[in-house]
């Protein structure tokens, strides 16, 4: 669930953080913020490619213990 921030609060942070750090460094600290943010954004996604692959794994594992499941069924049902 994502928090959405409107035109009007982006507003008073970006006038909050220009009375807290002043003009000179409000630059600087968009930069970092923008750079913290990508890299943030880049480790979710390996994250995100990793579960997908772990699911992919046990998916492929389950089914293959389900055939083998029904394979035993199959041979306790001939006896």
């Amino acid at each position: 669930m994502a928090a959405r921030i409107g035109f009007g609060e982006l507003l008073i942070i970006l006038f909050v953080a220009l009375l807290i750090f002043g003009p000179d460094k409000l630059p600087a600290l968009g930069r970092s913020l923008g750079k913290l943010t990508g890299k943030a954004k880049a480790f979710l996604q390996s994250l995100t490619g990793e579960l997908e692959d772990e699911e992919g794994s046990l998916k492929d594992e389950l089914d293959r213990i389900k055939k083998d499941m029904q394979d035993i069924k199959k041979d306790i049902n001939k006896q």
